[in-house]
């Protein structure tokens, strides 16, 4: 026992309790051992060398819980923000014009967190097993529940490493931010290795113009959410929210989210849904007349008018009442989106 002791606090001098030191330190696996258990001796919360996150979901979900809130790293990684000045905050980044997409698979509305075990390892094996058959990967906002910003990323490194290990073998990744995750900027794509968008773009899939979004600025009959959609976008307010510690952002992260929650019970659906007029005119203004979004958490196919709107599916995989459900959007070879429920 004195022994054992006297190791635990040699790695914590020398090692940390950071996800890095662990991967670092662990056995390496290959990608056939994506998800198996660790190796023998190597502890509850150890993980193999990184890209790859091999853990039990118990064990994944314990070592996240042992770091706090979601996604939510150490106060001191955001104090290097209110002492140096931002330069660029993730509203005034983002590529408008990005390169045609040969074979894409989008998805969006995740929600990782760490109250959503069943949807993290779901999204482990989609990132095995699906999204290596596609030549690019976009995600069209909200993978993460909530993004304080990319100096708090550290928690986050496994879903990074993940991201990064499908930019490694040759696979463009396009991340959007959503509503949910507004804050994720340049720094998180180049960890990850992806093009970061900007809230609207038109992009060539398979020879046909789409516009793509996340979706949450067209629905405009919830005045409330689009007053507040304006504040948290506008660059000034970033600027400001970036120059708090990681510890008040947190603050305001969770009071942002309880908030919404109760929003949602007054609100009917009809106000939390698009204005398909505004959509149209979007795809007008854009000269398309495919668009696809998320946000709603309504996938659907909507073909009868002039504008095709096409719905992503939302991942909820945690719900023991609704079974759990996830899906993407692939296309045909003539263009046409196809909506895949997992």
């Amino acid at each position: 026992r004195t022994i054992a002791s006297v190791c635990f606090i040699w790695g914590l001098l020398f090692r940390g309790l950071s996800l890095k030191g662990i991967l670092t330190n662990a056995p390496r696996l290959g990608i056939g051992d994506y998800l198996q258990k660790p190796a023998r001796g190597a502890g509850p919360l150890s993980v193999p060398r990184a890209p790859f996150v091999c853990v039990e979901p118990l064990q994944y979900v314990a070592y996240f819980r042992a770091r706090a809130a979601p996604f939510s790293p150490h106060p001191s990684y955001g104090q290097k923000f209110m002492t140096e000045q931002i330069k660029k905050v993730p509203a005034e980044a983002g590529i408008t014009e990005p390169a045609p997409l040969e074979n894409p698979v989008l998805i969006s509305d995740l929600h990782l967190t760490t109250k959503k075990p069943a949807t993290i390892m779901g999204f482990f094996r989609f990132m095995k097993d699906v999204a290596p058959h596609y030549s690019e990967l976009v995600i069209l906002g909200d993978l993460f529940d909530f993004w304080i910003g990319d100096d708090a990323m550290a928690a986050a490194e496994p879903i990074i490493a993940q991201l990064k290990l499908y930019s490694s073998l040759g696979h463009r990744l396009l991340i959007m931010p959503g509503n949910r995750d507004v804050m994720l900027g340049e720094d998180f794509a180049r960890a990850c290795g992806a093009e970061l968008l900007a809230p609207q773009v038109k992009v060539n899939i398979k020879g046909r113009d789409v516009l793509l979004s996340h979706g949450d600025e067209w629905c405009l009959r919830d005045k409330e959410y689009q007053a507040f959609r304006a504040m948290v976008r506008n660059p000034q307010w970033q600027r400001m929210a970036l120059s708090k510690s990681v510890a008040e952002r947190m603050a305001m992260a969770t009071n942002a989210r309880s908030q919404s929650e109760g929003d949602k019970t007054a609100k009917t659906e009809a106000e939390m849904d698009v204005v398909e007029t505004a959509v149209a005119e979007s795809a007008r203004a854009f000269g398309v007349d495919c668009v696809i979004h998320g946000h709603t958490h309504k996938p659907m196919a909507h073909v009868a008018g002039a504008v095709e709107r096409w719905v992503i599916p939302d991942w909820e995989l945690d719900d023991a009442k609704g079974g759990g459900r996830s899906g993407c959007i692939t296309f045909l070879e003539n263009g046409r989106p196809q909506i895949k429920m997992f």
